[in-house]
């Protein structure tokens, strides 16, 4: 028992490797096991704010409802110590949530079968548009037409104006309350 467990591994599992391994291939570049990152995610996106956890699921507790009268021995320490990882995992997410991240799970048995699909999904969300809010430049702002059609779309946040012409000046001033530099 003791060498089994010695065997299971906390990074650089094999469901980590494999789509570790994909995602470089597809040119998506990252940090593994970032202790940086709280819980420390298999990989790391940091510029996307981006955290993948690869699951277990023995060890994460992948329909535990179901499963758990699976064990046979040593059912009290199996079942505390799967219970407390679930509720780890849970406020892990939530934490890492909070901060304005996005969270993937995935579970081994996944990756394990459709290592490509498990890779698509990260490879969207990365790949994906920048997170909220967006920020805007109105460069040559003018009257501020660009800005308007953005701050009407939502979820964007204009962060810097320019113009040279002064009566134009004067106008954005009275329209948006501040001076296009």
């Amino acid at each position: 028992i003791s060498y089994n467990m010695r065997q299971v591994k906390s990074k650089g599992s094999a469901i980590e490797k494999a789509l570790s391994h994909e995602l470089w291939h597809r040119g998506l570049r990252f940090k593994m096991n970032d202790s940086a990152v709280f819980g420390k995610p298999d990989l790391v996106f940091k510029r996307k704010k981006v955290a993948v956890f690869c699951d277990s699921e023995y060890f994460h507790g992948f329909d535990w409802e179901n499963r758990k009268h699976e064990i046979k021995s040593n059912q009290e320490f199996w079942h505390h110590k799967i219970e407390t990882n679930m509720r780890r995992d849970a406020l892990v997410t939530e934490t890492v949530r909070s901060v304005s991240w996005t969270v993937l799970r995935l579970w081994g048995k996944d990756i394990k079968a459709n290592l490509q699909q498990c890779a698509d999904a990260v490879e969207r969300v990365v790949r994906g548009f920048p997170q909220h809010p967006y920020r805007t430049v109105d460069l040559c702002a003018g009257i501020g037409g660009s800005r308007r059609g953005f701050e009407r779309a939502g979820g964007y946040t204009n962060v810097l104006s320019a113009e040279i012409d002064d009566y134009a000046c004067q106008t954005y001033r009275h329209l948006y309350g501040n001076n296009p530099k």
